[in-house]
């Protein structure tokens, strides 16, 4: 009985160690449910995806381009509508300067025209400019994408490194137009805030001219359009700085 006994309980180790070297055999070779997921991803993100990446960077630049087309035609339209508001005011001003001042009428309408056509220029620079930057963005990623497609399509890099490598360009390229805007706002902001005093006194003019005219004071409305005119000398000034310092910076 006791030689029974110990023969089962040696039976019992047996089977309890060779059970433990199935399962520990089983752990060794068979992978665990997260590193199979990832390895599915990383498979799925190795081939081709179903929709063709070329269709897809041809969508995203025709919409780019047509954003661009109207944020064009926004800017131009506003811009037109001041033109059209400025010269409207001109012309009633000049009004004002043939009844109390028609000494001054000639350089008045000198003056208006010189800003008109710094006017003119300015928008014509900030056209160009953006112009220049949109095309030479647009044939950059045009051509980053040929070469980061076929990187992909051979398996060199996964599309998905693809895509973030576009849009890290596309983020560098509007970080470097920041960049040239904010040295240009930098070099423009001592005469800037020079004119902006400048704009609070001939607002204060403004009223003091309106107040002689309804009062029938001659002598003081041509005194205050005399002044006037050296304010908008300065802002002329400040117009032309404005298109040197902005062809200089891009």
């Amino acid at each position: 009985m006791k030689k029974l006994m110990t023969f089962l309980t040696a039976l019992t180790l047996v089977f309890v160690f060779s059970t433990s070297l199935v399962v520990q055999a089983q752990e060794s070779t068979t992978p665990k449910v997260g590193t199979v997921m990832k390895n599915v991803k990383a498979e799925k993100e190795a081939k081709a995806p179903k929709v063709d990446p070329q269709v897809k960077f041809n969508e995203f630049l025709t919409n780019l381009e047509q954003k661009q087309d109207v944020n064009y035609d926004e800017h131009y339209s506003k811009w037109t509508e001041n033109q059209v508001a400025r010269q409207t005011r001109n012309e009633a001003y000049l009004e004002v300067i043939a009844t109390y001042a028609p000494d001054l009428a000639t350089v008045y309408q000198a003056a208006f025209t010189q800003h008109d056509a710094l006017h003119i220029e300015l928008f014509d620079e900030r056209t160009a400019i953006r112009k220049a930057f949109n095309d030479e963005m647009i044939s950059g990623l045009k051509e980053l994408q040929t070469e980061l497609f076929a990187q992909a399509s051979s398996g060199e890099i996964t599309w998905k490194e693809a895509r973030d490598g576009l849009k890290t360009y596309l983020v560098s390229r509007k970080d470097e137009l920041k960049a040239s805007m904010d040295t240009y706002r930098s070099a423009i902001a001592t005469r800037e805030a020079q004119w902006n005093a400048s704009a609070v006194e001939v607002k204060a003019l403004h009223v003091e001219l309106q107040a002689a005219i309804k009062s029938e004071d001659a002598e003081t409305a041509k005194e205050i359009i005399t002044e006037l005119y050296e304010y908008f000398q300065e802002h002329i000034a400040f117009d032309a700085f404005k298109l040197e310092t902005m062809e200089n910076a891009f």
